[in-house]
């Protein structure tokens, strides 16, 4: 929850300076995501995730349009944008 009123209470620029908020522009690829798109969307909306809402896997999936950020899901695992772990 602290993460999200962060997010509303500050500009867009500056949140996304800080990588709470990753934008991707597009919905990520079948062989990146165990997540569907859900029919009544679009996959060319501006896609992209919330990071660090409760560990360093846990994210908020969902698009940005204007100024706002619609939540689609609740990314426990980090499986809406996979990618190889870092460091390994």
């Amino acid at each position: 929850m602290l993460a999200l009123k962060y997010i509303t209470c500050e500009n867009i620029t500056k949140v996304q300076s800080t990588e709470k908020l990753s934008l991707y522009k597009k919905f990520p690829p079948k062989d990146k995501n165990d997540f569907p798109c859900p029919a009544d969307l679009q996959e060319d909306l501006n896609w992209g995730t919330i990071q660090n809402i409760g560990g360093q896997k846990a994210r908020i999936a969902g698009f940005l349009k204007g100024n706002t950020f619609y939540l689609v899901y609740l990314d426990k695992d980090h499986r809406f944008w996979i990618s190889k772990p870092r460091n390994t």
